[in-house]
């Protein structure tokens, strides 16, 4: 496959850790000792103003891997699971089965970027 860069935003960096450590964001909230809802406005970029507590901690994420570059095009056009499979052309499952990773992820990934690119 073909390389694909992506500048990460913060919250798209503190999305990949959560996913790479199997985390839901609760749990991701607790272990940074946060409220979920603050953890959640972290992760999607929102300027909160009345924030309590330092900023969390940045993790380095390193190389992000394909299926990992196509969770963050479809949380970037804001599209549900279904309707970025219905730009994919796969169903729900399997365009789940992609963005998990692994040999479904391999067979589609490029296809699925390419297409998540070309969606406006």
């Amino acid at each position: 496959m073909s390389e694909v860069t992506l500048e990460l935003t913060d919250g798209e960096r503190l999305l990949i850790a959560r996913r790479r450590k199997g985390l839901t964001q609760g749990e991701m909230a607790e272990e940074l000792n946060v409220k979920t809802c603050t953890y959640a406005s972290y992760e999607k970029d929102e300027d909160r103003k009345f924030r309590h507590g330092p900023p969390l901690p940045l993790p380095e994420v390193g190389p992000i891997q394909h299926h990992e570059t196509i969770v963050i095009l479809r949380t970037r056009r804001g599209l549900t699971l279904t309707e970025a499979a219905a730009v994919v052309g796969t169903s729900r499952a399997t365009y789940a089965n992609i963005e998990g990773g692994g040999r479904v992820a391999m067979k589609w990934g490029e296809y699925a970027i390419n297409q998540l690119r070309q969606q406006t």
